[in-house]
This record gives structure tokens, C-alpha cells and sequence, in this order.
């Protein structure tokens, strides 16, 4: 699924190019038309039916219209929502940088309030060993 949308096919099938120029094209030589029970070429059908093929012909071009109008809204959707993935990721790596440099400054402050601690219980044992000489 993800190539077909990165990589579009180039040519329709070959069947699918050909129904598609017929109905573009307006040929009736390969298309065929129930006529009471018998199966006639348009080529044979009365020229009182060609208004209707003709009808036929005009909603076919504007369902592909709009069938193309579909698919422009639904790549530019598509386009959008790979915009949006595309700076969440680099968001979540900018995220990602800040953290790790907090967690660099939170390991020195840690480090130093370590010292701290330790020069603090070192001053009060001394200070208490002063304490009880003068008692």
C-alpha cells in the first residue's frame, strides 16, 4: 500500500486504458446493448439513441471529474497528514535533546548537592564532639 502511494502507476492497465478512452472517446464499436432479449453493437442501434449515449457519454466525463477532485482532496489530505507526522518527529527528537541535557544538569546538581551533603554531616559531627566538651 505504501509503494502504491509513493510510486503511482504510470500507464492503466491495458483493459482499463481502454474503457476509459471509449467512454472519453464515445466509441460504440466494442460496447454492446440489450435490445429486447438480443444483444446489437451501438454501431447498429437507431441514431434516435445517440442523445442518450451522448447524455451517457457527458455524466461518464463528469463522475471522472469529480472522482478526480476526490482523489486531488484525499492526496492533499494524505500530503498534510505526512507535514504533520513529519514535524511531530522532529519535535519528539528537539523532546528528546532537552531531556537528555536536563538529565545532564540534574546528574551535576545531584553531584554537587552530594558534596554538599557530605561537608554538612562532616560539620555536624564535628560541632557535636564540641558540644559535649563543654558540657
Amino acid at each position: 500500500m505504501r509503494l502504491t502511494l509513493a510510486d503511482p502507476p504510470k500507464k492503466l492497465q491495458t483493459s482499463d486504458s481502454k474503457r476509459r478512452q471509449e467512454l472519453m472517446e464515445g466509441s460504440r464499436a466494442l460496447r454492446t446493448v440489450d435490445d429486447n432479449g438480443s444483444r446489437v453493437r451501438y454501431e447498429d442501434v437507431e441514431m434516435n439513441s445517440s442523445p442518450f449515449i451522448e447524455n451517457e457519454m457527458v455524466h461518464q466525463s463528469v463522475l471522472i471529474e469529480e472522482q478526480d477532485e476526490h482523489l486531488d482532496s484525499l492526496y492533499g489530505t494524505a500530503r498534510n497528514i505526512h507535514d504533520i507526522a513529519t514535524i511531530m518527529g522532529q519535535e519528539i527528537e528537539d523532546q528528546t535533546t532537552l531531556l537528555d541535557e536536563f538529565g545532564d544538569q540534574v546528574d551535576k546538581v545531584q553531584g554537587r548537592l552530594s558534596r554538599a551533603m557530605s561537608k554538612v554531616a562532616y560539620i555536624i559531627k564535628k560541632n557535636e564532639g564540641r558540644v559535649r566538651d563543654t558540657m
